[in-house]
């Protein structure tokens, strides 16, 4: 995060809360609250469902090494995508 975080920050629009240092949901509420009040009644939400899972990792490294030109980081968030998940729920 200390390598990544500033590189693709600086990209981000203000508007952006999700995943972001010092922002949250409510900040987020706050901001369609006060744009409403000045009149803005259009808002558009998107979510992708299961990004990680189904980008394919080839390509979004190729975009990934545009900007990040440290191999060894690099190489981390590829075995970072590869990588299993176990998930434990209620039963175990």
């Amino acid at each position: 995060m200390l390598v990544l975080e500033p590189i693709f920050e600086a990209d981000l629009p203000p508007e952006q809360y999700a995943y972001r240092p010092g922002r949250n949901a409510q900040q987020a509420v706050i901001e369609v609250e006060e744009r409403l009040h000045r009149g803005q009644t259009d808002v558009v939400d998107a979510d992708l469902a299961d990004y990680f899972g189904s980008i394919p990792h080839a390509d979004l490294m190729l975009s990934l090494a545009r900007r990040v030109v440290d191999r060894r980081v690099l190489h981390l968030i590829k075995m970072w995508l590869e990588c299993s998940v176990e998930e434990t729920d209620h039963q175990g």
